[in-house]
């Protein structure tokens, strides 16, 4: 399979199913262990998306129950075990305190809060993907991890990269140096913004990953 063909969407419609491209001569115990090692890496991603969507879900709960008894944008909301003018002491204290207008705001969907936990998702993906199971498979085919090459998973280094490294600022000509993301995201220049529906198109495609064994590195 071509590096054109393996940039295009994995998934499209219809059932799930990771995928790897070897050479035919590998024996099948690898081949089979290393799809079940994808499978693995899947099933991690379905519990991390439970976690987040379960924050999604409660952000929203939160934001309807605040927005009918919060009336005082400017006024402070706190979070703790005591109040913010009572004496401050290890495990009864004031965590966190914002105002109430900047609460509302951060909750709503697709707001500021949505936003830190969908990149919060993304980057613990790659790291999942990069420090465990592209190590895995590297491991079985006896092979340096470099040659275990995933088009999606890599231009998902390149938004981590934004993210840790570039204050998540979106440069010009950025999607240029995607061969993947493109296809499924629209990365205007400017500040990064990761939404629900961004992850949820993500894990579509992680659903139906395709990984490739490169032994020509």
């Amino acid at each position: 399979m071509t590096s054109s063909q393996l940039s295009e969407l994995y998934w499209e419609g219809g059932p799930f199913r990771v995928s790897l491209y070897h050479n035919p001569d590998t024996p099948r115990q690898a081949v089979a262990a290393a799809i079940a090692i994808l499978e693995e890496f899947r099933a991690e991603c379905h519990k991390q998306y439970f976690a987040f969507d379960g924050v999604v879900n409660g952000r929203q709960l939160a934001y309807e129950r605040f927005k009918s008894i919060m009336t005082e944008m400017d006024k402070k909301i706190s979070i703790g075990a005591a109040p913010p003018d009572s004496e401050q002491l290890p495990g009864k204290s004031t965590i966190a305190h914002m105002s109430q207008g900047e609460l509302l705001e951060g909750l709503k969907r697709d707001g500021e809060f949505e936003n830190q936990h969908a990149k919060a998702f993304v980057v613990l993906m790659y790291h999942l993907w990069d420090e465990n199971f592209r190590n895995r498979i590297a491991s079985l085919m006896s092979m340096p991890k470099k040659q275990v090459e995933c088009i999606l998973m890599g231009d998902i280094r390149q938004i981590r990269n934004l993210i840790i490294h570039k204050n998540s600022v979106v440069p010009q000509n950025f999607s240029a140096k995607l061969e993947f993301l493109p296809h499924i995201w629209d990365l205007k220049p400017g500040k990064l913004a990761i939404t629900e529906k961004m992850v949820y198109s993500l894990m579509e495609q992680i659903n139906a990953i395709r990984v490739q064994i490169n032994y020509s590195t």
